[in-house]
């Protein structure tokens, strides 16, 4: 797995930097347990950090229970 090839596809498709993206991506090519963040989560993170929204404030934009938003 090219870790630099898909996390520059993904950021490409985001639209933005996702900082943790690459660590992400070589946990879990290293088989590391712990915890687990996926591309669409990272992408979710960076959206609301980019807004300067709490968790709350993002969910309830989105019209998300604040629980579904954490999990």
């Amino acid at each position: 797995m090219n870790i630099d090839k898909i996390a520059a596809a993904i950021e490409t498709d985001a639209g933005i930097d996702l900082p943790d993206l690459r660590a992400s991506l070589a946990e879990m090519q290293a088989d590391i347990v712990g915890r687990l963040s996926t591309p669409e989560q990272l992408l979710v993170r960076a959206a609301r950090h980019h807004l300067n929204l709490s968790q709350q404030q993002f969910a309830d934009l989105i019209q998300t229970p604040v629980a579904t938003l954490r999990d």
